[in-house]
């Protein structure tokens, strides 16, 4: 085995950002929890192993139970619809991951001018600033299933 050059801790946050990138992923860590459920533990044993609050695992366990497997996949969030698309959202995940143009960087500025200008779109600089922090965090991940509603309203 080779030494740790990184904490568990660290390791164990890699992995569960690895975990939650994805629609599928996500529903297979819910469906490993219920799992854990069904085997005797504890929803708040369930929770302190995978990460995730109790809350959540008893909110997951009452979903299985009201509509068995399919009620364990990605919900709609909730609140305001983007103004993006999925298929936007996807394209700019690339255009922003792929550099800036002028190769400065992106800032919440340039990007609020790149999406009104390629997607006739306006957007406040401070949503361009959280759209930047998720992107660089992996919370706009790219659409790969139908298990989440990617829909192009």
């Amino acid at each position: 085995m080779h030494p740790l050059n990184r904490s568990w801790e660290d390791i164990a946050a890699e992995l569960r950002k690895e975990i939650l990138v994805t629609p599928e992923s996500c529903y297979q860590h819910r469906l490993h929890a219920i799992l854990l459920i069904a085997r005797g533990l504890s929803a708040r044993r369930v929770a302190g192993l995978l990460g995730d609050s109790p809350g959540a695992v008893a909110d997951w366990v009452r979903r299985y139970l009201e509509a068995g497997p399919g009620g364990l996949l990605s919900q709609p969030a909730a609140g305001r619809k983007s103004r993006l698309t999925a298929v936007q959202l996807s394209e700019l995940r690339r255009d922003v991951l792929s550099g800036d143009p002028n190769g400065h960087g992106w800032s919440g500025k340039s990007l609020a001018a790149w999406i009104e200008c390629k997607y006739a779109v306006r957007l406040q600089v401070r949503q361009c600033q959280r759209i930047l922090r998720q992107l660089k965090q992996g919370e706009i991940a790219e659409p790969s299933c139908e298990l989440c509603d990617y829909s192009d309203a």
